[in-house]
């Protein structure tokens, strides 16, 4: 007599059946805890970002001048000076007359050069305008970057693929503290 005729092949079926979604669910714990990562760094400035990248003193003159560009439109908007100097630093904000809004000035900028998960992605470095909020450095969608300047930062790539975006309808709401405080789990 084979021994494969002494298999109970329903107990079987039953016991894989059960044990299915776990073996799922373990496979995509374990493939979605990869998340690629890109490296950067805040400065203040383009000379501070030169005086750290001598050989990239053209890339860092043209990140910083986009951050600058950018820093309007993607800056926390405040309906009152009063409000924006309360999560920013007194004399630290201005009037936009194209948004009709107070928005802090720009504390420094984040540069990388690190882009290989930036498929498609047509230029050689990667700028966003970073704020000063409290102690550290967030993007205008009150994203958390780091503490500290010049010091490498490693992000997720997907977190700069989306964008600085805005969070000027937070501002309502609460303003940019509460937008931070929600983005870091508090």
């Amino acid at each position: 007599m084979k021994r494969s005729s002494n298999v109970q092949r329903p107990s079987m079926e039953k016991a894989i059946g059960k044990a299915f979604p776990f073996v799922m669910f373990g496979t995509f714990m374990v493939f979605s805890q990869y998340e690629s990562k890109t490296e950067g760094a805040i400065y203040l400035d383009s000379n501070e970002c030169k005086n750290n990248n001598p050989e990239q003193a053209e890339e860092c003159e043209l990140a910083y001048q986009e951050a600058v560009a950018e820093a309007e439109r993607t800056g926390p908007k405040y309906k009152t000076e009063r409000e924006c100097e309360y999560d920013f630093r007194e004399d630290d904000c201005y009037y936009s007359s194209r948004y009709f809004s107070y928005i802090p000035r720009m504390g420094g900028y984040y540069y990388s050069t690190d882009l290989d998960d930036f498929d498609g992605y047509k230029k050689r470095y990667y700028s966003q305008p970073m704020y000063r909020y409290k102690k550290g450095y967030y993007s205008g969608s009150g994203q958390f970057f780091g503490s500290h300047r010049i010091t490498p930062v490693t992000l997720a790539s997907t977190s700069l693929k989306k964008g600085g975006g805005t969070i000027g309808s937070a501002m309502s709401r609460g303003g940019f503290g509460k937008a931070v405080s929600s983005s870091r789990g508090g």
